[in-house]
């Protein structure tokens, strides 16, 4: 069936700035959620390292349980890239805007959304009223 509707247009500022803010939000969302499921599970695994440095801190300690306990320094460090990346992300687009590279690239993702249509996943967020 043949819409009326003229084609949205991909370098429309509005809806390149809806799409940033859309992005900078499923960003924020993974960066949560890497806290939620992590942080219980290296606290739980850091809870004896945890009660010794309470008592008494040295950095040799910290040190060690960082180096003894591996994979719960790689899931620490993935939750604090991720949100740091995001932190810094978000700060330089408000304090300096979008270089048109990056506003050409999301052009380019508004531009595929709207071949795909509603199988895309960001269809509803960027269409809100067409949902």
């Amino acid at each position: 069936m043949a819409s009326h509707l003229p084609e949205p247009d991909p370098t429309d500022p509005q809806r390149i700035e809806q799409l940033r803010c859309t992005l900078i939000r499923l960003r924020w969302v993974v960066a949560g959620v890497l806290w939620v499921l992590i942080l219980p599970w290296a606290a739980w695994v850091l809870r004896d390292e945890v009660a010794l440095l309470y008592e008494y801190f040295t950095w040799a300690a910290l040190r060690y349980a960082i180096v003894d306990n591996f994979k719960v320094t790689l899931a620490l460090s993935l939750c604090l890239g991720v949100t740091t990346s995001t932190l810094v992300r978000q700060s330089w687009t408000i304090l300096f805007g979008l270089t048109p590279k990056e506003q050409y690239r999301l052009g380019q993702l508004l531009a595929e959304i709207d071949r795909q249509g509603r199988k895309h996943p960001l269809w509803r967020w960027v269409h809100p009223k067409s949902s």
